[in-house]
């Protein structure tokens, strides 16, 4: 599996027409992506492309079985992945929300005492 792409703009040519997805914008999760939208989002280019990559042919129904087999377990293990994200994201918000609540409330002890 080649590795993903970088966020750093600096790698891409002018005339490079990829769509980058900020990290603020909810990312399509890998189990709702047809093949070809996967293999595009994880480096692939295209399934074509993806299928080569394996000496597959995309004109034999076989090849065309053991590609999807192939993409179907990476998709799985890019999904387990997505998931843990999200929960660690998740923890990380409600730490934050949690965290500073006390801190803007105007009855904090340090505060009420400064206006005695």
């Amino acid at each position: 599996m080649p590795p993903k792409q970088s966020n750093s703009s600096s790698s891409k040519g002018p005339n490079d027409n990829t769509s980058k997805v900020s990290e603020d914008t909810p990312t399509m999760q890998p189990k709702d992506m047809s093949d070809n939208q996967w293999c595009k989002a994880s480096g692939w280019g295209s399934k074509f492309h993806f299928m080569r990559s394996y000496q597959l042919s995309v004109y034999k129904d076989e090849d065309m079985q053991e590609g999807k087999a192939i993409i179907d377990a990476f998709r799985k293990d890019d999904q387990e992945e997505w998931e843990r994200e999200q929960r660690e994201n998740q923890g990380q918000n409600s730490t934050k929300l949690t965290t500073e609540i006390p801190s803007r409330s105007p009855y904090t002890p340090q505060l009420f005492s400064q206006h005695r």
